[in-house]
């Protein structure tokens, strides 16, 4: 099969061995897809578009301009139907986007003029330091010695990674599979599922936790006394986790933490010192212990007849908003505290409020 039959369906230009597509405006894109193979082409297949060949490129300088045109960007890979790698190559600074995915990048600096907010996955790549323009990533799988610039805010999960750091402007994370020297800033206020994770230290700062997977054994480290929500805990029988010196009755007596047959005390947890990048660089404004105490009241008042209505749930956000705690943490534990108190009473029935809530709440 020969690549250039594909001229002008997916590239336009060749050079050194490097495949361009014009765009509009008068400007190229590098390429990675670059035909179908035959196989798919004479196969009962016929008309489908998703088996595509892939360009690697390896150690070389991509440049600013082609047959008078500016590079401009990179084609991103599709998930599931590539093998190409970009490794060790050299881009100039016209190039401003690498599509929305960054699959099989290794040893790349990214130009300073990229404009990526957000990517939906970050796969396969390793000893890179991502764009100051990236805010939030939908997943990062398979990746190793990767730096997140402190430009984000959102990571949906993480998975079968090692050593990503993560900056403290992230305050909350989805699911956390099978990761090591995974460090966790102290910003971090809601967590997704944990599964099959080494040595895992869970900051003071963590409220929520989505649930502990009995799938694969993890070690957590403790470092708050007080056990944060734990929605859901069918925990592996070799998970084990530590927690601070005088806080082991009060994990075990925890109806979720307590599912945890081996929990151990650890005294080298839950010191006050904070560290120092978070202290120079931080701006996320913190709940107080004062705020959660008044908005844990909040709740109780809106839960004790089993319904928050959309009232309610306008009062209860406002009270969020106003002490710096995001949305998204506190559906988390609004979720875990509606589901609790449904098991307190699964067997009374739940009636249509007016304005009890407002009585209770104000004494009126």
């Amino acid at each position: 099969m020969s690549e250039l039959k594909n001229k002008g369906l997916f590239f336009d230009i060749e050079k050194n061995g490097v495949y361009y597509k014009k765009l509009a405006g008068n400007v190229l894109m590098v390429v990675r897809r670059i035909g179908w193979s035959e196989w798919w082409k004479t196969s009962k297949h016929v008309g489908y578009t998703t088996n595509f060949l892939w360009k690697s490129y390896s150690s070389i300088v991509i440049p600013k301009e082609v047959d008078g045109m500016r590079v401009v960007s990179v084609e991103g890979n599709e998930y599931g139907y590539n093998s190409a790698e970009i490794k060790n190559v050299s881009f100039p600074d016209t190039i401003n986007t690498f599509g929305n995915n960054l699959e099989y990048i290794s040893n790349v600096v990214f130009p300073s003029c990229i404009m990526d907010s957000h990517y939906e996955l970050v796969m396969n790549c390793n000893n890179l330091t991502l764009p100051n323009s990236v805010q939030t990533i939908d997943s990062i799988r398979d990746c190793n010695n990767i730096v997140l610039p402190n430009s984000m805010q959102t990571i949906g999960e993480i998975i079968n990674c090692n050593n990503i750091t993560i900056p403290d402007t992230v305050q909350t994370i989805g699911d956390i599979f099978h990761c090591d020297n995974l460090a966790i800033p102290n910003t971090i206020r809601a967590i997704g599922k944990i599964q099959g994770c080494s040595m895992l230290t869970i900051p003071k700062a963590v409220v929520s936790i989505k649930g502990i997977s009995k799938w694969y054994p993890s070690t957590l480290k403790m470092e708050s006394p007080n056990p944060p929500v734990l929605m859901n805990c069918d925990p592996h029988v070799n998970t084990v986790i530590f927690v601070p010196q005088g806080s082991l009755d009060t994990y075990k007596n925890d109806p979720m933490w307590g599912k945890i047959k081996t929990i151990r005390e650890d005294p080298t947890l839950g010191q006050d010192a904070t560290s120092t990048s978070a202290k120079q660089t931080s701006t996320v404004k913190k709940p107080s212990e004062d705020d959660m105490k008044a908005l844990d009241r909040l709740i109780d008042a809106a839960l004790e007849d089993f319904v928050v209505t959309d009232e309610e749930r306008a009062t209860l956000l406002k009270k969020v908003d106003s002490i710096g705690l995001s949305r998204d943490e506190f559906k988390l534990i609004l979720d875990s505290r509606i589901q609790r108190r449904m098991k307190e009473k699964p067997e009374e029935k739940i009636e249509e409020k007016k304005k009890g809530f407002f009585a209770r709440l104000f004494g009126k």
